[in-house]
């Protein structure tokens, strides 16, 4: 194991841990904590193997393409164009929410200066897309030490906040609300455009990455539990989709400090996977020239995000996991099968995974989008 295993691990759980995490402690306080447990231990699942069926297809296909393009290339025409307005919607959605949030975060570090929300989410954009436009290395060379820096910064917080654990805030239960957390968990725990990085890092190496793949699905899965369980036994039902700010009252604003830094990095790295994803999708799978392909994957959420500016995060992000997102992992079931019969390249790693199987996942992501569209209606 060197250091390029765990830079890929760092790549996945860093891009995973994101904003969606910060949307966790409001919808299980809403649903209720053990509800908000159980939907992120099997979806943490889930999603692994979601994120292994891509690095299979990455590794089965000589071409290369992002999510998109291999849509297309088993699938045919007419799945590449849903495919290409599932996932670009996805992405656009995510980048709205990261803009939001990344922007709050930054609001609260430099609250003394007084320049106010709207200007700190003009700076996360700025910054940002000039990253996007030089490339992933870029972040790829200090991913390392940032995921660890987000490991200790949650442990650290949830040490802090022990003290401070009402068990009694942990009974509640909502079963009208039961729904409520699935789209917004999902959402959390998606990292599938960090895959082809991963497998650019350790190609070649057998067994390495899927054990990458793997630990860096499951540490975030980990990671999120602990933040949900400290904000919630803290705050209780009160808490609001601003967890950290939730916490000053109780730690003190120099130890929720750190959160903010945290929460300002987690949504940053994962805000520029998600533009340099989408770039890429517009390079590589669309035949779009650089320039135009980085203009289309920042600026246009930016537009998108002045015009729903006022909107929750969680609204935006629940939408995104499971409608978007459902779709493509749906997709995605149906693209390994095609992929395992005619991909033209032997893999590193092959999932045993039964047709039936696949086709009860496929089902279940089809049938979680109809409900998720279905509860935004009620």
């Amino acid at each position: 194991m060197n250091k390029k295993y765990w830079l890929a691990i760092a790549t996945m759980a860093g891009t995973i841990i994101g904003v969606g995490m910060f949307g966790l402690p409001y919808v299980s306080a809403q649903s209720g904590l053990s509800i908000g447990i159980i939907y992120l231990v099997l979806l943490t699942c889930l999603t692994a193997i979601f994120h292994l069926s891509y690095g299979e297809i990455v590794l089965r296909t000589k071409e290369e393409f992002r999510f998109v393009g291999y849509g297309g290339w088993y699938l045919g025409a007419f799945a590449k164009k849903i495919l290409t307005l599932s996932t670009i919607g996805g992405l656009i959605g995510g980048q709205i929410a990261y803009i939001i949030v990344g922007g709050i975060f930054l609001n609260e570090i430099f609250i003394s200066l007084g320049y106010g929300l709207f200007f700190w989410q003009i700076v996360n954009f700025v910054i940002a897309s000039l990253i996007v436009f030089f490339g992933l290395r870029i972040v790829s060379r200090v991913e390392l030490w940032m995921s660890g820096f987000l490991v200790l910064v949650i442990v650290f917080v949830f040490f802090s906040g022990l003290p401070y654990i009402d068990i009694g805030n942990f009974t509640s239960l909502n079963m009208s609300n039961i729904f409520l957390p699935y789209g917004v968990v999902l959402f959390s725990l998606f990292g599938g455009v960090a895959v082809p990085e991963v497998v650019r890092l350790l190609k070649g190496r057998d067994g390495e990455i899927k054990d990458a793949i793997l630990w860096g699905t499951f540490i975030p899965g980990i990671l999120y539990i602990l933040f949900v369980i400290t904000v919630l036994g803290i705050v209780g039902a009160s808490v609001t989709s601003e967890p950290v700010s939730d916490l000053v009252p109780y730690l003190g604003r120099v130890i929720t400090f750190g959160g903010f830094i945290f929460g300002f990095i987690a949504c940053f790295t994962s805000y520029i996977s998600f533009g340099e994803g989408l770039k890429k999708i517009f390079q590589l799978d669309l035949d779009i020239n650089k320039i135009l392909s980085w203009a289309m994957s920042m600026v246009v959420p930016f537009l998108f995000f002045l015009s729903l500016q006022d909107e929750s995060f969680i609204n935006i992000i629940g939408l995104v996991g499971a409608v978007f997102g459902g779709i493509n992992s749906a997709a995605l079931m149906m693209i390994l099968q095609k992929a395992k019969i005619k991909g033209d390249r032997s893999p590193e790693y092959s999932l045993r995974l039964p047709i039936l199987a696949g086709a009860i996942i496929t089902f279940l992501m089809l049938l979680g989008v109809v409900l998720q569209i279905i509860y935004w209606q009620i």
